[in-house]
C-alpha cells in the first residue's frame, strides 16, 4: 500500500473523526455525485492538519495528501508552506520540495485543462455525426452497405434481447468459462449499435421501441464490466455493487450509448437520454475522477493504489488506447460544459504516452499482434481523428512519430495480402476500416485494403471489418476528406523487417511466404516462443505457430503458462535435456547474423537464452528462405557440456483452411531420431498436430535440419479419369472367399445392407451413415455403424459394374458417397473420432483405404455417374484419411489395419507429393508393428485366428500390392519370413476340417484364405497346397509326428494324423494373450470322425449385451469354476521364452500340462492352482484329461468342471 493510502488509513484529526473516515467519504461522494464536492474532502483532511498544528504530522504526508487535490489556489499555498517549514529542518526540505513539485504539476495540468477547454469553448458536445447532419446520414443511406445494415436491424426485430444473468457471470470463478456470458453481453451492443443506425439512416421511428427496449436493459444490468475483467474486491465486486470500476467494454457500452445519443438527437425521448447520462456518470465518469485524483506526478496510477483498479490510464497495452477512446467519445458527446470535457481529454493525451512508450518498439513492432493492433492502435485512431475533426488540427496526437511507425507496421506484417503472422496471442490480418483510417491520417500510406473498407464495417465484397458505431462516423465523414488512392495490383516487398522486436518477414511472390521471431519471452500477451516461425502459402497455414487458445480464467492468471499452445510445448521450437523455454524477458535470443538477397534470405540466432539448461553452451538456430526453390529451412545446431536430450519439434495443422507442407529432415550429428506425434487439443482455436523427433540418445553435440515445400496441387479429375490402372488393388479381406454376386450389388443399389449380422433397408438408397439399427432395440451393437462406414458392400457393386456396365450400380456408389461426404465432411476431425456412431475411427479409416475405396476408385473413377466435383473429393478424402492414419495411427491389429490403409491410398495416388514419405513410414511402422506381433511359432500375438488373419492379409496386401507395381524393392526382407512363419502357424493349429479353432473372439476361419495368398509366394510349399485343397492335391505337413506344439503361443496340438475322421485335440496351456482375450485358459476344443465333439463358440458379435459377457467368460468355456467362480485375468500377457508344459509327442501319443494359479472372479482373488494334464494314445486315438485343484486359501471350495459338446 502507498504512503497516501497509509495515511488516510491511520491520520487521526481532531477536526475530522480521522483521515480514513474522510477517504470513505471522499469516494461515496464520487459515487453518488461525480462532482467536484467530492475534491473537497482531501481539502479539509489537508485544512485539518493545519488547523490541529499537530506536531506528529509528518510533512510529507501533507505534501502526499495534497496530491489528492483537484487544486490548491495560489493564496492557500503559502498556509501549506508554512506548516511544512515549521516542521523538522530534516523532514520539511524533502517535503517542501515534494510540495512543490505538487503545486507545479497541478498548475501544468489546470493549463493544459484551460487549453483544450478553450478549444473546446464553442463547440456542441458531439463525437462524430449528430442527428441534426441530416445531409451527411442522406448521403450515407446511398451507400451499398445501408440496406444490408437496415436488414440486419430488422432481423433483430424478431428476436428477444440476449440473457446476460448473475448466473452466467458467476460461471467465470465457478468454472472459468467467458464465452457463456460474454456471448450475450455482446450481441446485446451489436443489438444496439445496429438498431441504432439503422434507425439513423431510416428516420421513420420503426427501430426506436426495440432500441429504447435494448437500452433499458443495458442500462439495468447490474454490472458492464465483464467478469473476466471483474477483480476488484476479492471477484465481483462490480456485481454485487460494492466498486464500480472501468474496463474495455464499459467504456464501449458507454460510447456506443453516447453515440446513440449523438446520431439520433431529438428521436431519442429524454428519459431515455436522461437514463443514459446518469448510467454514464454513475458507472464511468465519477469512478475516473476517484482514480485520476490516484495518479502521481506523471499521471501514473499504480497497480494497487487506485481502489477502482483502473491500471489501464497508465498501461502500456491495448487497454490504454481502447478505454481512453471510449471515455473521450463519451465526454464529448455527452458532457455540457467544456471544461468537464476537457479534463477527460487532457487525462487521456496524459495516459496515452504510456501506450505510445510502451506498446510498441521503437520501429513500430507491435508485440501483442496484428488482432491487438487492430483494437488498440484501432481506438487510438478513432481517437486522434475525432479529436482532429472536432478541433480542427488543434490536437493532433498523430505528431507523436511512433504512432507513425505503428502505422507502417501494419503494411509491413503482411505475408500475404489478408494474412499477417499469428505470434502470441495474435491473429488476423490489418482491418480494411483501420488501413483506411491511417490513410486519412497519412494519405502517402495506401493500399488495396484500405479500399475494401466501409462505414458500416463489412466491404460489399464481404472483406469482414470491426462492426462499430464509431467507424460509421469516422469512414462515413471520410468521403469529405479525398484520400489517395492506390492504382493496380499492390505487391509486397521481398521483406519486412522489425529489428528492435526481431521478427522478420519473408515472401517469395505466390506460393510461399514466411515469418520467424527471435525476441523474448517477456513481452505483451506473450508466448514462450523464441525462435518461432509461420509458414503459409496462398492464404493457408503450413507449419509453424499455432496462435493463441480461446480465453479461459486461466488464460491470463498464475496458471497461463500450463496452456500448451502459451508455453512453448506446441511451438515449433526445441525442447532442450527435456526442458521447455521460460518466461521471463531476460529468456531472449541475439541475432548472430543476417544476410539478404533477392534469392535467399538467411538470419541466424542464439536461442540459448531462452532455456533455463545451464549445461547448454549453444543453441544456433539459422533460417533459410529460398525464393528460388520455394523452399524454408530451419537448423538447430546444439552444444552441451554433457550428454543431454535434444528434440525437435514442427507443427502442421488439418483441415482445409490449411495447406499440405512437404517436410524433409536431414540430421547432420547427434545419431538417430525418434518420430512421434501428438495432436494438441485447443478447443475453438487452432489444434496443431506437434510433430517430434528426438535424438535416440543424449547428445553433446547435434545437427537437425527441417525443410519444408509446399505440396503441389491436386491433379485435375480428367487426369485420374485418363491415367494407367494401379495395379494389385483387390478388395478381399478378413479371409473372404465368395464373391458378393449380383444379387448382392443389386441389395447394395436398392440401400440394403447386411452389417454385423443385422440387416437393414434405407429406402431410395439414402443410407443414414451415423444411423445404428441396434440402439434401443435389445442388445446395442456399437460396431454396426463403425462396420457401415467400412462400405464392404461397395464391392459388389463395384464387381457388377465391371461384369455388366450398368450404370446404375455407379450412380448407387455415387449417391452412397454423396451423402456419406455431407453427412461427414468428409474430413477426418483432430478428435472425437474413436467416440461411438463416429466414422472416422482408424480402423476403419484404413479399411476404407486399402479396400472399398480403392477398389470403388478403380472401378467407378471413369464412370459418368462420378462428377468431377465429387471424384477430386473422393480424393481429397481419402489423402486427408491416410495423413490421419499416419498422424494418428495406435497399436495391436489395428496398426496393422492403419498403416496398410494408408500404403495403399500411398501406392495408388502417386501424384501426391507426400506419397513417397507416406508410403515410406507406413512401411517402416507396418514393418515393426507386424514383426513385434508375430510370435516366433507363427501365431498373431493376440491368439485370435480371425485377427491372424487380419495380420496375415495386411501383410499379404503390401507384399502383393508392391510387387504389382514394382515396389518390391522397398520391402525389408522380413516380409517374406512373416509370410511363411505367418502361414506354418494355423497349418499347426488346423483342425480336420481345415479350419482354425475358435479360441478368443473369432468365428469359423477358414485356412484357406492364408494358404491362398502364402502359396502365391512360396508355390513349392506343397503343403500349403495340401491345405489349400482340402487335401486333394500337395502333401501333409512333414514331421515325426502329425502333433504339435507352440511354445510362445502356448497352445498344445494332438492328433491322430491328417486324415479328416483323424482325432485332434487343441489345448490352450498358454498366456492369455494381447487383445480380444477370453477367460479360457487350459481350456480345450476336441474332434473325432470328422466332427467336433467339445467346442468353444468363440466370442460372438462384439455387441453390449449378457450374452457377450458370458461368451468371454470361463463359463462358455472348457474349464473350472471355484465356488461358481470363473477364472479372471485382464492383463495382456505376451511370452518372450517358450512356456513350460511338459510337451512330450512320440509315436505312442502326446502329453502336456498346463497350470491356472490366477484370480477368480470379478475381484480377481487367487482361490485355488489349476493343473490339467492331457495326454494322447495315439494308436487307440483316446484323450485322457486330467483335473487338479488345489486350494491356495487354506479355504474349502467347491470345484466345477464345465465342458461343452455337441449335442446334435
Amino acid at each position: 500500500m502507498s504512503k497516501v493510502n497509509v495515511l488516510l488509513l491511520t491520520l487521526t484529526l481532531g477536526v475530522l473523526p480521522s483521515v480514513a473516515d474522510g477517504l470513505v467519504r471522499f469516494t461515496d461522494e464520487y459515487r453518488t455525485t461525480g462532482r467536484n464536492a467530492a475534491f473537497a474532502n482531501a481539502r479539509k483532511c489537508a485544512d485539518a492538519i493545519l488547523a490541529a498544528n499537530d506536531a506528529n504530522v509528518l510533512p510529507d504526508d501533507l505534501a502526499a495528501l495534497l496530491e489528492l487535490s483537484r487544486y490548491v489556489e495560489a493564496t492557500a499555498r503559502d498556509r501549506y508552506r508554512a506548516f511544512v517549514a515549521a516542521r523538522v529542518p530534516s523532514r520539511s526540505d524533502g517535503a517542501s520540495a515534494a510540495m512543490e513539485k505538487v503545486f507545479a504539476q497541478q498548475d501544468i495540468i489546470r493549463q493544459i485543462d484551460r487549453d483544450i477547454a478553450d478549444v473546446l469553448r464553442n463547440l456542441p458536445p458531439r463525437a462524430g455525426l449528430l442527428g441534426s447532419d441530416r445531409a451527411e446520414w442522406r448521403r450515407m443511406s446511398l451507400h451499398p452497405d445501408s440496406a444490408r445494415v437496415v436488414a440486419e436491424a430488422e432481423a433483430l426485430l424478431g428476436e428477444p434481447i440476449p440473457d446476460t444473468s448473475d448466473s452466467l457471470y458467476v460461471e467465470f470463478w465457478t468454472t472459468g468459462n467467458r464465452s457463456n456470458y460474454q456471448k450475450p453481453y455482446f450481441r446485446r451492443l451489436v443489438r444496439l449499435v445496429k438498431l441504432t443506425v439503422a434507425e439513423s439512416i431510416e428516420r421513420k421511428g420503426r427501430f426506436l421501441p426495440a432500441l429504447l427496449a435494448t437500452i433499458d436493459a443495458i442500462c439495468s444490468m447490474k454490472s458492464w464490466v465483464l467478469p473476466a475483467h471483474d477483480r476488484t474486491d476479492n471477484k465481483g465486486g462490480n456485481l454485487r455493487g460494492t466498486v464500480t470500476s472501468v474496463d474495455l467494454f464499459s467504456s464501449q457500452i458507454a460510447s456506443h450509448l453516447a453515440c446513440t445519443v449523438n446520431f439520433l438527437g431529438d428521436d431519442l425521448p429524454s428519459e431515455a437520454v436522461g437514463k443514459i447520462r446518469a448510467e454514464i456518470e454513475r458507472r464511468i465518469f465519477a469512478p475516473l475522477r476517484l482514480s485520476y485524483a490516484h495518479a502521481d506526478r506523471d499521471g501514473c496510477v499504480r497497480r494497487g493504489c487506485d481502489p477502482l483498479l483502473n491500471w489501464w490510464i497508465c498501461g502500456v497495452n491495448n487497454w490504454n488506447a481502447v478505454c481512453h477512446d471510449n471515455v473521450v467519445t463519451t465526454a464529448l458527446a455527452l458532457l455540457d460544459d467544456p471544461r468537464e470535457r476537457a479534463f477527460f481529454v487532457a487525462r487521456a493525451l496524459r495516459g496515452l504516452r504510456f501506450y505510445a512508450k510502451g506498446g510498441f518498439a521503437a520501429d513500430g513492432y507491435c508485440s501483442e499482434g496484428m488482432g491487438y493492433w487492430n483494437y488498440g492502435y484501432g481506438h487510438l485512431l478513432m481517437l486522434g481523428l475525432t479529436l482532429r475533426d472536432l478541433t480542427d488540427g488543434k490536437i493532433d496526437i498523430f505528431e507523436e512519430p511512433i504512432y507513425r511507425k505503428a502505422a507502417e507496421y501494419a503494411y509491413g506484417y503482411r505475408l500475404e495480402h489478408g494474412v499477417s503472422p499469428s505470434f502470441a496471442d495474435g491473429c488476423g490480418a490489418p482491418s480494411p476500416a483501420n488501413l483506411a483510417l491511417v490513410r486519412r491520417v497519412w494519405p502517402d500510406l495506401t493500399c488495396q485494403a484500405a479500399e475494401k473498407a466501409s462505414p458500416f464495417g463489412v466491404a460489399a465484397d464481404g472483406v469482414a471489418g470491426i462492426y462499430t458505431d464509431r467507424y460509421v462516423s469516422l469512414l462515413g465523414m471520410a468521403k469529405s476528406h479525398p484520400c489517395k488512392t492506390s492504382h493496380g495490383v499492390e505487391t509486397l516487398p521481398l521483406r519486412s523487417e522489425f529489428p528492435v522486436g526481431q521478427v522478420w518477414l519473408m515472401r517469395a511472390g505466390r506460393g510461399l511466404s514466411v515469418a520467424f521471431k527471435g525476441g523474448h519471452n517477456g513481452e505483451l500477451h506473450n508466448h514462450n516462443d523464441v525462435g518461432s516461425y509461420y509458414l503459409v502459402s496462398e492464404g493457408k497455414l503450413l507449419s509453424g505457430d499455432p496462435g493463441g487458445e480461446e480465453y479461459t480464467a486461466r488464460t491470463f492468471s498464475a496458471r497461463r503458462y500450463e496452456s500448451k499452445v502459451i508455453n512453448s510445448y506446441a511451438h515449433p521450437v526445441p525442447v532442450v535435456d527435456g526442458r521447455l523455454q521460460s518466461c521471463g524477458r531476460d529468456f531472449a535470443a541475439k541475432v548472430l547474423k543476417k544476410e539478404f538477397t533477392d534469392a535467399c534470405d538467411t538470419v541466424v540466432l542464439d536461442i540459448s537464452g531462452a532455456y533455463e539448461v545451464p549445461h547448454l553452451l549453444s543453441l544456433v538456430r539459422t533460417f533459410r528462405f529460398d525464393r528460388a526453390k520455394k523452399a524454408f529451412s530451419v537448423t538447430d545446431a546444439v552444444k552441451f557440456s554433457k550428454p543431454s536430450a535434444f528434440e525437435e519439434v514442427y507443427t502442421t495443422f488439418a483441415g482445409e483452411k490449411f495447406g499440405t507442407p512437404v517436410v524433409s529432415v536431414s540430421v547432420s550429428k547427434g545419431g538417430r531420431t525418434v518420430r512421434s506425434s501428438e495432436h494438441i487439443s485447443n478447443p475453438g482455436k487452432i489444434e496443431p498436430t506437434r510433430h517430434s523427433l528426438a535424438f535416440e540418445s543424449p547428445v553433446t553435440e547435434a545437427e537437425i535440419t527441417l525443410t519444408f515445400t509446399v505440396a503441389e496441387p491436386i491433379p485435375s479429375a480428367s487426369h485420374f479419369r485418363s491415367r494407367p490402372d494401379c495395379r494389385g488393388i483387390s478388395g478381399r479381406f478378413w479371409g473372404n472367399d465368395a464373391a458378393p454376386g449380383q444379387a448382392a450389388a443389386d441389395r447394395a443399389a436398392a440401400g440394403e445392407v447386411m452389417v454385423v449380422n443385422v440387416p437393414w433397408s434405407f429406402p431410395s438408397n439414402r443410407i443414414d451413415w451415423l444411423f445404428n439399427p441396434t440402439e434401443g432395440r435389445g442388445a446395442f451393437n456399437p460396431e454396426w455403424t463403425w462396420q457401415l462406414n467400412r462400405m464392404t458392400f461397395w464391392l459388389a457393386l463395384a464387381e457388377a459394374y465391371r461384369k455388366t456396365g450398368d450404370e446404375k450400380y455407379a450412380r448407387a456408389f455415387v449417391r452412397q458417397f454423396s451423402d456419406w461426404l455431407a453427412q461427414t465432411g468428409g474430413v477426418p476431425p483432430e478428435k472425437g473420432y474413436r467416440s461411438v456412431g463416429s466414422p472416422w475411427r482408424t480402423i476403419e479409416e484404413g479399411l476404407r483405404l486399402l479396400g472399398s475405396w480403392s477398389v470403388a476408385f478403380e472401378t467407378f473413377r471413369k464412370s459418368p455417374a462420378f462428377t468431377d466435383e465429387l471424384l477430386l473429393a473422393f480424393v481429397r478424402s481419402a489423402h486427408a484419411q491416410a495423413k490421419h492414419l499416419l498422424a494418428h495411427g495406435t497399436k495391436g491389429n489395428w496398426l496393422l489395419m492403419e498403416m496398410t490403409g494408408a500404403y495403399v491410398f500411398a501406392v495408388q495416388f502417386p501424384e501426391f507429393p507426400d506419397a513417397a514419405a507416406m508410403r515410406t513410414e507406413a512401411l517402416r511402422r507396418f514393418t515393426a508393428a507386424a514383426s513385434a506381433q508375430l510370435l516366433p511359432d507363427g501365431l498373431h500375438d493376440e491368439l485370435s485366428p480371425d485377427y491372424h488373419n487380419v495380420f496375415y492379409s495386411t501383410v499379404s496386401r503390401i507384399f502383393r500390392l508392391a510387387a504389382a507395381n514394382g515396389l518390391d524393392g522397398e520391402l525389408p526382407p522380413v516380409f517374406r519370413d512373416l509370410l511363411c512363419r505367418g502361414a506354418e502357424g494355423p497349418l499347426a493349429m488346423m483342425t480336420p476340417g481345415f479350419v482354425q479353432p475358435r479360441f478368443n473372439d473369432c468365428f469359423t476361419v477358414p485356412v484357406s484364405a492364408v494358404m491362398r495368398n502364402a502359396l502365391a509366394v512360396f508355390p513349392d510349399r506343397e503343403d500349403f497346397r495340401w491345405a489349400l485343397s482340402k487335401g486333394l492335391e500337395g502333401r501333409p505337413p512333414a514331421g515325426e509326428t502329425p502333433s504339435r506344439f507352440l511354445p510362445y503361443a502356448g497352445f498344445a496340438v494332438m492328433r491322430g494324423g491328417w486324415t479328416p475322421d483323424a482325432a485332434y485335440l487343441a489345448f490352450d496351456v498358454g498366456p492369455p494373450g494381447m487383445a480380444h482375450r477370453h477367460q479360457d485358459k487350459l481350456a480345450f476344443t476336441m474332434w473325432k470322425g470328422g466332427e467336433e465333439l467339445v467346442f468353444d463358440d468363440g466370442g460372438g458379435q462384439y455387441e453390449r449385451s449378457d450374452f457377450r459377457s458370458y461368451a468371454r467368460s470361463a463359463h462358455a468355456h472348457n474349464t473350472l469354476l471355484v465356488d461358481g467362480l470363473g477364472q479372471v485375468r485382464n492383463d495382456p500377457v505376451k511370452m518372450t521364452e517358450p512356456i513350460e508344459a511338459g510337451w512330450v509327442s512320440t509315436s505312442d501319443g502326446d502329453a502336456a500340462f498346463g497350470v491356472y494359479d490366477q484370480g477368480f472372479g470379478p475381484q480377481e482373488r487367487r482361490l485355488a492352482r489349476h493343473r490339467r494334464d492331457i495326454r494322447f494314445d495315439r494308436m487307440s486315438e483316446t484323450f485322457t484329461v486330467t483335473d487338479c485343484a488345489t486350494s491356495v486359501d487354506g479355504n474349502e471350495h467347491e470345484y466345477t468342471l464345465l465342458f461343452h459338446l455337441d449335442t446334435t
